[in-house]
């Protein structure tokens, strides 16, 4: 599993890596947490959603082959919804309200290529169901519950906590790795 959540290309520091502190205490407990899942994820496949990318025009048939399989490995069925944006950075999200992930593009997404867009969406997706996981999670008696409990009570966004808070959550840094094993499992697999 990968050491990092992202490669900045510079060197780290809590300036440009929100979050970094306190990955760096908790990244132990954070892989511990997420491991099972990418391993599940790699054993169940994912070809359907490398033939859906290969074969159809846009996104959105191989980003529904990567929402079933993560339902599954992940034992959710939140519903999700695609949505337009014009916005310059539209923020897709989960909410507990509707059990929905909401996967948001923009219009400058359109500069992207395909396996580009792919990707970014690929990753958006496995950040968001893994917070519909937390829910669940936090809605039962399982180990995790009362954290995640008090994480969603408390949630920081980045509008209200900037970005060193949001980042500064297991909620957030959870879902952040989870995500990035995904979508460096599909991109490697891409590039092949």
């Amino acid at each position: 599993m990968n050491e990092t959540i992202g490669n900045t290309g510079t060197k780290e520091t809590e300036d440009n890596v929100p979050g970094l502190k306190f990955w760096e205490s908790n990244k132990e407990e954070i892989k511990e947490v997420c491991r099972p899942f990418v391993s599940k994820f790699k054993e169940k496949g994912y070809d359907k959603v490398l033939s859906r990318l290969q074969n159809y025009d846009g996104v959105e048939p191989a980003s529904n082959a990567l929402y079933s399989i993560l339902s599954d490995v992940l034992d959710i069925d939140p519903e999700m919804k695609y949505e337009s944006s014009f916005e310059e950075k539209p923020r897709s999200s989960y909410s507990t309200n509707d059990n929905t992930v909401y996967i948001r593009t923009s219009i400058k997404d359109s500069n992207l290529n395909k396996n580009e867009l792919a990707l970014k969406t690929f990753n958006t997706i496995s950040h968001e169901m893994f917070h519909a996981y937390q829910y669940k999670v936090a809605n039962s008696n399982e180990e995790r519950a009362e954290l995640y409990k008090q994480e969603f009570y408390g949630y920081k966004t980045p509008e209200t906590e900037c970005k060193y808070g949001y980042a500064s959550q297991f909620l957030e840094m959870e879902a952040m790795f989870f995500a990035y094993n995904i979508e460096m499992i599909i991109s490697d697999a891409i590039k092949k």
